[in-house]
């Protein structure tokens, strides 16, 4: 057993599991605190449910895409840094700045999705469907929002990769 290659895989589900619950109930928190309140939307709206699942799985694929690249990045970095702690530094660095990007950009295809989307049916708001509790405005929403998340997070990860500094392989010719 590579017991290397298993603590860094207990490293990332420990991630994984941490980070996701954290942003996760951070989400829901500002959806329930901010946005609920503004839309004046009832406790019991089942058709902002949808909407608020349907933002919720789309941070959670968003914010997913940064911590592979991240431990990709931590892996460089052990073999390259002499001091554990340094690297241990480094490495959480690199995972809050993929994670402040993954989020920043979460919010932004959330927004982008909801106004297009406004923006393409002039004849219908969404959001005031969703607000008197229209359950198909809300699937038909939150179907948007996911199709542009699943189409938008691949491209993040390249991101996410393409600033790890990974070591140069010497050409021998």
């Amino acid at each position: 057993m590579n017991t290397k290659i298993l603590s860094l895989g207990i490293i990332e589900l420990f991630l994984a599991l941490t980070i996701g619950i954290v942003i996760l109930w951070l989400t829901y928190e500002l959806l329930k605190k901010i946005v609920a309140p503004k839309m004046e939307i009832k406790p019991d709206n089942t058709a902002f449910a949808i909407f608020c699942g349907a933002i919720l799985l789309s941070v959670g694929l968003i914010v997913s895409e940064s911590i592979t690249p991240a431990m990709n990045a931590y892996r460089v970095e052990v073999q390259q840094s002499a001091s554990i702690q340094l690297s241990i530094l480094n490495f959480l660095r690199i995972l809050g700045l993929y994670l402040l990007i993954g989020l920043l950009v979460a919010a932004l295809i959330n927004f982008i999705s909801i106004w297009l989307y406004n923006f393409l049916t002039k004849d219908v708001d969404e959001l005031t469907e969703i607000r008197n509790g229209n359950i198909a405005a809300a699937i038909i929403t939150a179907v948007i929002i996911l199709v542009i998340t699943l189409l938008a997070k691949n491209s993040l990860a390249i991101i996410f990769e393409s600033l790890i500094q990974y070591p140069t392989t010497p050409r021998f010719y």
